[in-house]
């Protein structure tokens, strides 16, 4: 369940189930704001941490798929143009990894759009609580803008 930004108030957070996207939508609400609550920070940084590496498994195997589709397609064109006779077996592989991989490529590029959404959502409502990521040294932090303090930092 995902909700349009005009949606965001604070009735309709408060009527959002206790797990899953409400610790990725609540964050306009009033526990940021009295900045007492770090667990609530951390929670956040490893909600967008585990999408970020969602979105890189995904990607790579975006990657292997989108590979094995430009492999079999060349080897594939390779042997009609040159007239070599390949085992028919060969052939029923070739085409089976082709299709199979095609498939893949199209499952995960449709993955990787979704997931790219959901970070960039998650990014945006960081930025606009005037906080930002920063990414050093193996950390994950999340700086208030205003006064560049760290409020709560994870490891990679």
């Amino acid at each position: 369940m995902f909700l349009r930004k005009d949606e965001l108030s604070s009735s309709a957070i408060a009527k959002l189930p206790a797990q899953g996207v409400s610790t990725l939508v609540n964050l306009t609400g009033a526990a940021q704001n009295d900045g007492t609550s770090n667990d609530v920070w951390i929670k956040r940084l490893e909600g967008f941490k585990s999408v970020q590496n969602k979105l890189l498994s995904h990607s790579r195997a975006k990657a292997v798929s989108g590979s094995l589709v430009m492999l079999c397609a060349a080897v594939g064109l390779f042997s009609l143009s040159s007239l070599i006779t390949i085992n028919e077996y060969a052939v029923l592989a070739l085409t089976i990894t082709f299709g199979l991989s095609s498939v893949s490529y199209l499952v995960t590029a449709i993955f990787c759009i979704f997931i790219t959404k959901q970070r960039d959502y998650i990014k945006i409502q960081f930025f606009e609580s005037n906080h930002e990521l920063e990414a050093v040294e193996q950390k994950l932090s999340l700086v208030e803008r205003g006064s560049n303090k760290v409020v709560a930092a994870i490891s990679l």
